[in-house]
């Protein structure tokens, strides 16, 4: 990218304006999937406990 823009534009500025460009795209990331998938996420990864009642009634009480 800087070799092929680097003639035109600024060194500085092209590195200014590729930090900001990759900034607003992991904002848009972070808030646009990350944030509505993280409560579907959490509860796939959570630990699964049986139910004290089904494990009681197998004799299987912890």
């Amino acid at each position: 990218m800087f070799n092929r823009i680097g003639g035109a534009v600024d060194k500085y500025v092209l590195l200014f304006v590729l930090i900001a460009v990759m900034g607003a795209a992991a904002y848009a990331v972070h808030r646009f999937v990350e944030r509505p998938l993280a409560p579907a996420l959490k509860r796939l990864m959570a630990p699964r406990r049986q139910p004290t009642k089904l494990a009681s009634s197998f004799g299987m009480a912890s």
